[in-house]
C-alpha cells in the first residue's frame, strides 16, 4: 500500500475532507510497483488487475469512458478517474477509482456483493502510476461528502492474521488464506 492512515505523514489524502481516510493500493514485488523503467502501464504489477467491491451494496455511480494517463503524469480535473460508487448502507458510500476505461463490469442500480469484480485496475484521473483508490464517505458525490474511516477484515498484515483493522501506510497487506 503506497497511502494510508490517520496522520498526513502516512496518507497525503489525510487534509481533503471527502478523502479524509482514504487508501491508494498497489502490488509490490520485491519492493517495487513495477517491472522495467514504469514508463508503460503494463510494467505496473497492478495495471489490469481485477478490482473488487469491498462490500456489498447497490452501485449508485460510474465513470468508464476518461483515458489512462501516462505514468508520471496527471488529469487534475477528473480526481477520480474512471471509477464505481457502492451505496453499502447506512448512509455509507464507497468510492473504487482510477479504473481503466471501459473496463466496468457493473452499472448503476446493479447489485454487488463483497468480493465481486467491478472492474480493471487503471490510471485514470489525477493519478501518477497505477494503482487503486478506495474510501468510504458519507454520501455519493466525493466533492460533498466528508470521508469516513475505512477498516478492512480477514485479511493478513506483515505475515500475521487479522480479523479487522484500519490499513496504515508501508504494511504488506495479503487476503487471508482459508
Amino acid at each position: 500500500m503506497v497511502w494510508g492512515g490517520r496522520t498526513l505523514a502516512d496518507n497525503q489524502h489525510a487534509s481533503v475532507r471527502s478523502q479524509r481516510f482514504a487508501y491508494d493500493i498497489v502490488i509490490t514485488k520485491s519492493g517495487q510497483t513495477h517491472t522495467g523503467d514504469g514508463k508503460a502501464l503494463s510494467d505496473y504489477y497492478c495495471y489490469g488487475k481485477p478490482v473488487l467491491s469491498p462490500g456489498a451494496g447497490v452501485v449508485v455511480s460510474v465513470l468508464d469512458t476518461l483515458p489512462d494517463q501516462a505514468p508520471g503524469t496527471r488529469d487534475p480535473l477528473a480526481p477520480a478517474g474512471n471509477h464505481v460508487v457502492v451505496d453499502v448502507g447506512h448512509s455509507e458510500f464507497v468510492l473504487l477509482a482510477h479504473l481503466q476505461p471501459h473496463s466496468l463490469r457493473v452499472k448503476v442500480g446493479d447489485h454487488v456483493r463483497a468480493g465481486q469484480p467491478v472492474g480493471l485496475a487503471g490510471n485514470s484521473g489525477n493519478t501518477t502510476q497505477p494503482h487503486v483508490h478506495v474510501h468510504l464517505m458519507n454520501g455519493p458525490a466525493m466533492p460533498d461528502a466528508d470521508g469516513l474511516p475505512m477498516s478492512f477484515s480477514d485479511f493478513v498484515v506483515d505475515g500475521r492474521p487479522v480479523a479487522r483493522a484500519e490499513l496504515q501506510r508501508g504494511q504488506v497487506v495479503e487476503r487471508a488464506h482459508h
